[in-house]
């Protein structure tokens, strides 16, 4: 077989089929666009850090002990999705994805009665395990198998609802921790989790299938050689742990950020439910382009946005400049999500896309983990967010350096030899 490298293929040049695609299947990108507005990255990146005071009040701890809290439910969420990406590529999207909805929301419930640090820091990862069904595998999975020619935009509209949920949750969570506390304001998280995603996963993944998809040509089948050999798998990995430990970092700490410098807690929410709305933009912004440009491009250039948003909030003399940062890394945000499984669906095997998709989604929470973390601990070691944010500014120049050494898409074109010409 005869595999040509390009740039752009006729997947990427017509508009009429491709806009069939999107009226014909938008019921599956609005259900994911409801689903992730609820699921455990948005509430994640953006809800849990509405708490990070609170809990740094009950329990005693450091700044940088209570980041480990939501790092270890981020490392838990790591785990699990591959797990549950493995269920999908078995059973279908929809049985995993409604069983994970259950559990992560029962789990929330149980952590706002926990009585004590070891159960607080035992059930987090455990939680994040049992909530790898709720993130963008099972809905990505039935998209890359829907759509072809405008699968960029289908998944950015899609994953969008994660920037709604974080444009809602946290003012919805500040607002029961203000009245309440901060354990009902995990309860109001709990209820809210079941009643969105339910209706979602009925309405978009019921009586989807689990085989693999049949592909309208040769060019939008060929793949690079399956696993975890291939350089573009590694070329992936790095530059998404790059990006994702440097944004995801700034995501959750964001609400302790701009309370220390004085704003009351409903103004940072304000502020960081503005970077979630810009996150819709980004997603679909970001699928929008990658259907139109070569994706490493596309990536890079967001990835670059978001060290010039992280540098103006390093800088920022003034709250009104803090928005424009927030803004461009909300930006990113939601582009980052988009490009680390449009890429996934175009240099790796389509037969296992459950697994690629939910190993890259694990180096995507993983990495997050560990940049929340570090810059929590950097916090505490230095008195000050500015060491880890000039650290992550440096994350996200080289995760566009090593981004762009991806090479052109492959295609197959007929039988024989392979060539690295571009067509």
């Amino acid at each position: 077989m005869t595999v040509a490298y390009r740039l752009e293929g006729t997947e990427h040049g017509s508009s009429g089929p491709a806009i069939g695609e999107v009226r014909q299947s938008w019921w599956l990108v609005a259900a994911m666009t409801f689903g992730m507005a609820v699921s455990a990255g948005s509430i994640g990146h953006y809800a849990l850090g509405g708490f990070l005071k609170d809990i740094v009040r009950e329990y005693h701890w450091t700044r940088g002990g209570a980041s480990t809290g939501i790092s270890l439910f981020l490392i838990g969420l790591g785990i699990g999705i591959p797990f549950f990406g493995v269920l999908v590529d078995r059973w279908g999207p929809a049985r995993p994805a409604l069983a994970s909805v259950i559990l992560f929301s029962l789990s929330l419930a149980a952590i706002s009665q926990a009585g004590g640090e070891i159960t607080f820091l035992i059930l987090f990862p455990v939680m994040g395990f049992l909530a790898g069904g709720t993130t963008a595998v099972p809905y990505s999975v039935a998209i890359t198998r829907t759509f072809d020619r405008r699968r960029g935009l289908a998944l950015g509209i899609g994953s969008a609802g994660v920037g709604l949920g974080g444009a809602l949750l946290p003012r919805y969570a500040g607002y029961l921790i203000d009245t309440y506390d901060w354990r009902t304001g995990l309860l109001g998280l709990a209820v809210i989790v079941p009643l969105v995603a339910i209706p979602a996963i009925l309405v978009g993944l019921r009586g989807r299938a689990a085989a693999a998809p049949q592909p309208r040509d040769a060019a939008s089948s060929a793949k690079t050689q399956p696993g975890w050999r291939t350089y573009p798998f590694w070329i992936i990995v790095s530059g998404v742990f790059l990006i994702s430990a440097s944004v995801g970092s700034v995501l959750v700490h964001g609400i302790a950020l701009l309370t220390d410098r004085g704003l009351d807690r409903l103004a940072a929410a304000a502020i960081v439910s503005t970077m979630a709305s810009a996150s819709i933009v980004g997603r679909v912004a970001g699928g929008y382009l990658m259907d139109r440009f070569f994706a490493p491009w596309v990536s890079a250039g967001f990835f670059l946005l978001a060290g010039v948003g992280i540098t103006i909030i390093l800088l920022a003399g003034s709250n009104g400049i803090l928005w424009v940062g927030f803004i461009l890394v909300g930006l990113t945000a939601g582009a980052e999500a988009d490009i680390v499984i449009y890429l996934t669906t175009r240099y790796l095997s389509l037969a296992s896309i459950g697994r690629y998709t939910g190993l890259m989604i694990t180096v995507f929470t993983v990495a997050s983990a560990v940049g929340v973390s570090a810059l929590g601990h950097a916090f505490d070691a230095f008195g000050s967010y500015q060491p880890g944010l000039v650290a992550c500014i440096a994350g996200t120049v080289a995760a566009a350096v090593v981004i762009m050494r991806l090479g052109p898409y492959p295609a197959a074109v007929g039988d024989g030899d392979i060539s690295a010409t571009p067509s």
